[in-house]
């Protein structure tokens, strides 16, 4: 019986003292969109999609729904300027971390996960849509539909190149992402 109750704390102690937690951030969106001769876009149509799943860790999917925790979906519809830029800050939203007393750790992770967002260019047909990722090595788009040579499952040919960087920002002693891209169309399908 004796070893019963020291196995428990020995457990805990050998287990360290974790406790889930959540921590702040945002994400912010600059992208600019040029011809295939780098001129600038101006008055395109774009919405930015930013998804209700970020920041949530698995355990958050089974004990409710995102709204649970008060995210939701947010989108942005934006109209490029004179110099085909858009600009965009998702309002504040909440990420899953673990807070470590034992051993000494604090936060856990440090920084909120890599952000996403689906963008949708233009008013009619033709429509693009894309998925922009961050990663640790800067970003990565994908095209959706539209322009589509193929089945969705297999190779596409876009109509546009999408560089970028993701850049980790720190404001009101949150950290948060900034994703830059530049949309480069390859042909003639700058409508």
């Amino acid at each position: 019986m004796r070893i019963k109750y020291i196995s428990i704390p020995l457990l805990l102690f050998l287990a360290g003292c974790c406790f889930p937690g959540s921590a702040v951030t945002r994400v912010r969106v600059e992208g600019q969109f040029i011809d295939q001769q780098g001129k600038p876009l101006p008055d395109k149509n774009i919405i930015l999609g930013f998804p209700k799943q970020y920041g949530l860790a698995g355990l958050d999917a089974i004990w409710g729904k995102p709204e649970d925790y008060g995210h939701r979906n947010q989108t942005s519809i934006l109209t490029t300027d004179n110099n085909g830029y858009i600009s965009t800050i998702f309002g504040p939203t909440t990420y899953s971390c673990s807070v470590c007393i034992f051993p000494p750790l604090g936060t856990l992770p440090k920084k909120p996960p890599y952000p996403a967002f689906k963008m949708r260019i233009g008013d009619g047909p033709p429509l693009e849509y894309y998925v922009i990722t961050g990663n640790k090595n800067g970003i990565k788009a994908i095209v959706l539909s539209g322009f589509v040579k193929g089945p969705l499952d297999k190779s596409i040919d876009a109509p546009a190149e999408v560089t970028g960087e993701l850049v980790e920002e720190t404001f009101n002693n949150w950290v948060g992402w900034i994703i830059k891209f530049k949309l480069k169309y390859i042909d003639n399908v700058t409508k």
